[in-house]
């Protein structure tokens, strides 16, 4: 690491969690009640959904609300080299987790504590500054590892100091030519975003519609883990068997705001590819349905159960602790939609999996909508998606678009044109606006 900023640690800081949170947090992604082990505090198997931990640099210790903007500017401390950033025109552009041990269902008679430090701080122009940081969960007192964070923020307008422009990144597509694996659908209801700022994220920009309309979003809008969120869990229900052990790395890349009252299509490709461990590389896209995508750069190592590989018959016994709730067949072109559910009462995102083997159709070309301008004065699109894209691997500053980028824009052209190709990485079409 070289360049203002990089290797700058932060100040550790203690996190704390009741069983109560666990339950809250797994109810306000999505888990149903054919996965009570998420759900119910004594179930045999009660645990944590992986990808709690991400919401904990929110939460701290306070089992109470907070003043967002307060608290998020007294965590800030100065970088050496790197100006000071205004916390308030941020948008998320990446977030990368890998689990190294299994959470407890409670912290109570532990003490864990958040380290975390900068990667890199990137000037970007006019357009703004894009800051890598890594965040790791440990116990304060062994330093063991549960998980590390890898994200990045693009603040918006701040840019023009002098530093470093910062490295491309790697894309992840989905394979070229090949109809997605699963699909998961998942309606949003209106108050959704109330209850997932219960996790401890209170931004008011998902809770009233002041800010987002100063903003340029016309509303309030969807927290952008949110949407993290609730696609890991798809991917852990269809792929994984709805158990925790079977993923190891989750990713993705903030594409696009989503509003309450959207329904997110997460597109699944199983890649085929194992490492020595028998972790396969998944891939895949959320979209909202009728609209653009919102998770792209998509891609997770799991052990994949129920789909290629031999899954535990219903009503015999459990083996090695590896399966979890009523079991389904993921079979090619697995699908959930809880619009299929014959009761009303069970119509909602939180509705039971009524699965099909049928091949999934693939979903129309995503339209390419004007993108709302960010903060208070109007931001000019093409500043602000250029220079992000470029950071994020879709642009070479010397040779022009990557392979990757080229091989993207021309599969969206061909399905554009009626043709049944599924979407690669959209990425070039939009820019991130997780706040």
């Amino acid at each position: 690491m070289s360049g203002p900023g990089a290797g700058h640690e932060y100040e550790p800081y203690p996190v704390s969690w009741y069983q109560r949170d666990v339950l809250l947090f797994a109810n306000s992604i999505g888990c149903t009640v054919d996965e009570l082990h998420f759900l119910y505090e004594l179930h045999s198997d009660f645990a944590v959904f992986p990808t709690y931990s991400i919401v904990l640099p929110f939460k701290k210790t306070s089992p109470e609300v907070v003043d967002f903007y307060a608290a998020s500017d007294s965590s800030r401390n100065d970088i050496p080299g790197v100006p000071k950033l205004d916390g308030k025109r941020v948008v998320d552009g990446e977030r990368h987790i890998t689990f190294h041990k299994a959470l407890p269902t409670s912290s109570v008679g532990q003490s864990f504590e958040i380290r975390g430090k900068v990667i890199g701080v990137y000037d970007k122009g006019k357009p703004g500054t894009v800051m890598e940081t890594q965040t790791d969960l440990v116990d304060a007192k062994s330093g063991e590892l549960y998980t590390r964070a890898i994200g990045s923020a693009f603040f918006v307008g701040q840019g023009n100091w002098g530093g470093p422009k910062g490295p491309k990144t790697q894309n992840y597509p989905p394979p070229e030519g090949k109809k997605p694996d699963a699909e998961y659908v998942h309606p949003i209801g209106a108050e959704t975003a109330h209850l997932y700022r219960l996790n401890g994220d209170y931004n008011p920009l998902h809770a009233t519609p002041e800010p987002g309309k100063a903003m340029g979003f016309g509303g309030a809008i969807m927290h952008g883990l949110y949407s993290w969120n609730t696609t890991a869990h798809a991917l852990v229900k269809l792929l994984g068997g709805s158990n925790p052990a079977n993923i190891r790395e989750y990713a993705a890349r903030f594409a696009s705001p989503v509003k309450p009252g959207d329904t997110l299509v997460t597109q699944i490709w199983r890649t085929g590819d194992k490492d020595a461990d028998g972790w396969e590389d998944v891939r895949f896209l959320t979209s909202v349905k009728g609209g653009k995508v919102c998770l792209s750069n998509g891609r997770a190592k799991m052990r994949v159960v129920g789909q290629r590989e031999k899954m535990r018959p219903s009503g015999t016994s459990r083996q090695n602790n590896t399966d979890f709730g009523r079991e389904s067949r993921q079979g090619e072109g697995h699908r959930y939609d809880p619009s299929h559910e014959s009761s009303p009462a069970n119509s909602s995102a939180a509705s039971t999996c009524h699965c099909t083997t049928q091949a999934t159709k693939a979903l129309p070309p995503i339209p390419v909508l004007p993108v709302p301008a960010i903060g208070p004065e109007e931001v000019d699109y093409e500043d602000i998606a250029a220079p992000h894209d470029e950071v994020m691997g879709d642009e070479d500053a010397e040779n022009g678009p990557t392979e990757d980028a080229v091989a993207a824009k021309e599969r969206q052209e061909a399905a554009g044109a009626g043709e049944n190709v599924p979407r690669a990485d959209a990425n070039t079409e939009h820019v991130c606006h997780h706040f």
